[in-house]
C-alpha cells in the first residue's frame, strides 16, 4: 500500500492510476463532504465529480514545504470551492436587471397567459405558467372564481373584491418567490 506522498509524486510523474487510488481513498469524505451542501442544480454525481476536480487541484498545487498534511490542505480546498459554487448560484439568483425578470412588474392579466411580454425568456415564461398553476391550485373556490370572473369572463361580480384581491396576493407572492 502506497503512502499518499508516494502516490502524489507518481501523479505528478505521470501515474495516473494513482490519482485513482487516492480519490477512492478519499471517497467516504467526499460522500460525507456532499451532505454538508446543498447546491441548487448539482446532484450527488455532480458533487462527485467537483470533488474529483478539488482532488486534482490539491495535488498539483501541494507542496510538502506548506507545512500542513494533505488532507487538511485537501480540505481547505474543498471547503473553499463548495462556498465559491454556492456564492455563484446565489449571484444568479441575484443578477441584474438585463438578465433577470421582474414578476412584480407584470399585471395580473400576465399571469393568466393573456399577453406575455416578448422580451421574456421561453424559460421564465414556463416558471411562471408553472407557478401559477400551482398557486392557483392553493387558492379557496371563492378566490378561484373570482379570479375567472375577472379575467376569463371579464366581468367583475360585486363583493368578490376581498375574494380576487386574496387570490391575486397568493398568486403574486408564490410567483415572486422564483
Amino acid at each position: 500500500m502506497l503512502s499518499e506522498k508516494e502516490m502524489i509524486m507518481r501523479y505528478k510523474l505521470g501515474d495516473e492510476d494513482c490519482l485513482e487510488m487516492l480519490i477512492q481513498r478519499y471517497m467516504p469524505y467526499f460522500q460525507s463532504s456532499i451532505k454538508r451542501y446543498r447546491i441548487k442544480g448539482y446532484d450527488v454525481d455532480d458533487m462527485l465529480q467537483e470533488c474529483r476536480l478539488v482532488m486534482l487541484c490539491t495535488i498539483q498545487k501541494f507542496d510538502e514545504t506548506y507545512n500542513v498534511c494533505f488532507f487538511t490542505y485537501l480540505n481547505r480546498l474543498l471547503h473553499n470551492h463548495f462556498c465559491r459554487l454556492l456564492r455563484n448560484t446565489t449571484t444568479q439568483k441575484r443578477c441584474g436587471e438585463k438578465q433577470c425578470v421582474s414578476y412584480d412588474a407584470f399585471e395580473m392579466d400576465n399571469y393568466v397567459g393573456k399577453g406575455y411580454s416578448q422580451s421574456l425568456n421561453p424559460l421564465d415564461v414556463l416558471l411562471v405558467r408553472e407557478q401559477f398553476d400551482c398557486a392557483y391550485d392553493t387558492l379557496t373556490k371563492k378566490e378561484k372564481e373570482a379570479i375567472y370572473q375577472k379575467y376569463y369572463v371579464n366581468k367583475e361580480k360585486k363583493g368578490r373584491n376581498h375574494h380576487l384581491y386574496r387570490g391575486k396576493k397568493k398568486i403574486k407572492d408564490a410567483i415572486r418567490c422564483l
